[in-house]
């Protein structure tokens, strides 16, 4: 999967077909490759309880809804001062899930990762979308990476609704 983040993130924005082209198939490629990767998870909840799955998709949409709709309506550039905390609090969910595995599983370790990642990605998705906007005001218009950005704000914030 972070092989085809590669032409998605690291490669600039070309306005010529064959590059969105190829671009936009990595991102493709991305999303089905994720989808893959979590199955086994959203295959183990559904056959403890089958409405979970439903449950946790729809309280997904409203989060990421509600945060991108707040994003928007409130004062440009007022929420891109994240920035740092938000990179700074990723960095702490990784050390965290790093000393967990050392450990050998604490449940409290566990709870902030799961929590405050659920806490993370959803001021991401207000950050993000602002960044978004702030950029495509200045006139970067690299639709590709900004899906690939949300998406993968979705997709974490779904994986952490369906455990909890």
């Amino acid at each position: 999967m972070f092989v085809l983040l590669i032409p998605i993130m690291g490669i600039p924005s070309n306005d010529t077909w064959g590059g969105l082209k190829g671009r936009a198939l990595s991102t493709i490629a991305f999303g089905a490759a994720s989808g893959v990767s979590i199955s086994p998870l959203v295959r183990a909840v559904a056959a403890v309880d089958p409405s979970v799955v439903p449950l946790a998709l729809a309280a997904t949409v409203f989060v990421f809804g509600c945060f991108s709709v707040s994003a928007m309506l409130t004062g440009r550039r007022s929420m891109l001062f994240l920035g740092g905390v938000l990179g700074s609090a990723l960095s702490i969910l990784v050390l965290a899930s790093l000393v967990n595995s050392l450990v050998g599983g604490s449940r409290a370790l566990f709870g902030l990762q799961l929590y405050g990642g659920l806490v993370l990605f959803s001021l991401f998705v207000a950050f993000d979308t602002q960044m978004i906007i702030e950029r495509a005001c200045l006139g970067d218009r690299d639709v590709v990476r900004h899906a690939a950005d949300l998406f993968l704000d979705f997709l974490n914030i779904f994986v952490r609704l369906l455990v909890i």
